[in-house]
């Protein structure tokens, strides 16, 4: 798993709070994140694949009125913008805005990502404007390549069975026998979002 370290000097005219959720996922997977104006639609793909729990072991892509960005690795193959060439102060987002967020483009796990509040920067503190930071959120990530939400429906269903008739786990997820769907900390999200920041 990557960590967002990188500072960030220029000063943002906002702060967005962000809900991210993955789709076709029940109960809800989300995360309800407070990002930085000056953030490039790169490095929310960081913050993403650390505060969803991603390894950021795949392409991804952000699909917003209905153009896509992603990493310039993909621009020559593929019609889009560099992610990294766009902040999010200056892409016109709205409150109530939603777009798009597609990593795994095997699995293709897709994420709504939510806009649901826009606040002035000034006044809050230094890390707040340099860094992102989870505020909430619910359940755990599933495990990469798990086969999209149809995928993972199953193997949630294998786990289920297995405690329920006290079975062994097929040797194939014997891996996953510690995996805790429900699982959850906003501390350990904001570990990796906000490195060498104390809690608070």
């Amino acid at each position: 798993m990557q960590s967002l370290e990188q500072y960030h000097t220029k000063e943002p005219k906002s702060l967005f709070i962000l809900r991210i959720s993955l789709e076709a996922i029940s109960p809800p997977i989300w995360r309800r994140i407070q990002v930085p104006g000056s953030f490039t639609l790169g490095d929310l793909h960081g913050v993403i694949q650390d505060g969803m729990g991603w390894d950021n072991d795949h392409l991804h892509a952000f699909t917003l009125h209905t153009i896509q960005y992603g990493p310039v690795s993909l621009m020559d193959d593929l019609d889009m913008y560099d992610e990294d060439e766009y902040i999010l102060d200056d892409l016109g987002l709205r409150d109530k805005q939603r777009f798009q967020y597609t990593y795994d483009f095997g699995d293709t796990w897709q994420h709504q990502i939510l806009v649901s509040k826009i606040v002035p920067a000034a006044g809050y503190a230094d890390a707040d404007k340099q860094y992102a930071r989870c505020l909430s959120g619910k359940r755990a990530c599933p495990p990469e390549d798990s086969g999209g939400p149809y995928g993972y429906g199953e193997l949630l269903e294998t786990l289920k069975a297995s405690v329920t008739h006290k079975q062994q786990l097929p040797e194939w997820l014997a891996w996953l026998k510690d995996f805790d769907p429900d699982y959850f900390s906003a501390d350990k999200v904001n570990s990796l979002l906000r490195p060498g920041i104390q809690k608070g």
